[in-house]
């Protein structure tokens, strides 16, 4: 399967570099894979989580849901370029 989408298809990938921390079910459920290392939480302290330059948006929403994720974290730069990114590709509202 293609992990590009197709015209008129929602791209389901969040182009965003994040840090994932997992909670111990999370990591019961991600298993050993080798993604899975020593990241630094937002405390400073090394946890079980994975680096990421861009995720699964559906993917993440799960794992939140199922309590498998206990922080995901976001350089604040980054999220202001995405979100400015975002907003420039909406169309502009006709106005009468």
């Amino acid at each position: 399967m293609s992990t590009t989408a197709t015209v008129g298809e929602k791209d389901p990938f969040v182009r965003l570099p994040a840090r994932i921390i997992f909670t111990p079910r999370g990591l019961e459920m991600v298993g050993a894979s080798p993604a899975v290392k020593k990241v630094q939480s937002r405390d400073g302290l090394p946890k079980e989580g994975l680096e990421s330059e861009s995720y699964n948006a559906q993917t993440i929403q799960k794992l939140v849901m199922k309590s498998c994720i206990e922080e995901i974290n976001v350089n604040l730069p980054d999220l202001l370029r995405k979100r400015f990114q975002r907003d420039t590709q909406k169309p502009f509202p006709l106005c009468i």
